[in-house]
């Protein structure tokens, strides 16, 4: 597979041009182009076979976006498997004592999804809801500041994911970098405020006793993280990243006419530079 010269600058105009045409035409318009556009969009991932993959703050609709390329796009969606990691809950009980065994557990568990998906669904398209970049570059990153994670345990983290990266790809013989990060930006308040009217038990806490959960204040840190998240993450990714900015347009909505119409050609025109 042959992908073209890192040239993001051209995603960027790609993007505006989109939310440009979009802003302009009404809900109704919308979904009659969505519907011409998925075409197009199945034959180049027909065609190209890419692993895509989105990355972006909590409660910016990773799994939506996911969902709607998966839909139109006619290609296996592999999500995350948030409810069922009893990990997780322990986690935000307890972020101090259950970090680093929480941030060792999602490299190793989304390092290996890569690699039996790709085994499962061999040369065909595919894309996931989550990188598995995030843990790392976000996270660690995040708990340290906040005084949670050692930098000793950081310094680990670091060295686990990296040497395990490495020993995957050299034992199975796989690449595990996708071809194309799908990138979600917004403000703070939005994806904030998504938190909330989902109202997950593990990230909302209603009983001051069971947990911190998710603090604004953490989730503000996340949030200063995944700002410089496309600039950090090139120390080990020099794969496309296509940034997909939310101010505009409303993606995290499904049901959303014009962020399924946003989505399905930014990803279309994206590609079709990434293999022009």
């Amino acid at each position: 597979m042959v992908i073209a010269a890192i040239n993001d600058d051209k995603l960027i105009e790609v993007v505006s041009a989109v939310q440009q045409e979009i802003c302009s035409i009404s809900s109704e318009e919308a979904l009659r182009q969505v519907w011409n556009e998925k075409e197009e969009l199945e034959e180049l991932l027909r065609k190209h076979r890419p692993t895509l993959m989105v990355g972006g703050n909590i409660g910016f609709g990773k799994t939506t976006v996911a969902s709607i390329i998966g839909t139109y796009g006619k290609i296996k969606e592999i999500r995350e498997p948030v409810e069922t990691n009893p990990l997780l809950d322990l986690y935000y009980s307890n972020m101090w004592e259950y970090n680093e065994r929480m941030q060792l557990d999602a490299m190793n568990t989304r390092l290996y999804d890569i690699i039996l998906t790709q085994q499962k669904y061999p040369n065909q398209p595919l894309i996931f809801d989550r990188t598995h970049y995030e843990d790392l570059y976000i996270f660690c990153e995040t708990l340290t500041a906040a005084g949670i994670m050692k930098e000793s345990q950081k310094k680990f983290c670091d060295w686990y994911f990296k040497m395990k990266l490495n020993q995957l790809e050299c034992r199975h013989k796989v690449r595990l970098a996708p071809d194309m990060i799908i990138f979600l930006q917004g403000d703070i308040e939005t994806g904030w405020k998504r938190i909330h009217s989902r109202d997950r038990p593990m990230e909302v806490r209603k009983d001051a006793g069971k947990g911190v959960g998710l603090t604004p204040e953490f989730y503000a840190s996340l949030h200063s993280q995944y700002e410089t998240f496309p600039k950090r993450v090139r120390e080990i990714y020099k794969g496309h990243i296509l940034t997909l900015p939310q101010d505009t347009v409303e993606v995290a909505d499904a049901t959303n006419s014009k962020g399924q119409l946003y989505v399905v050609k930014s990803v279309k025109e994206a590609l079709k530079v990434v293999y022009e």
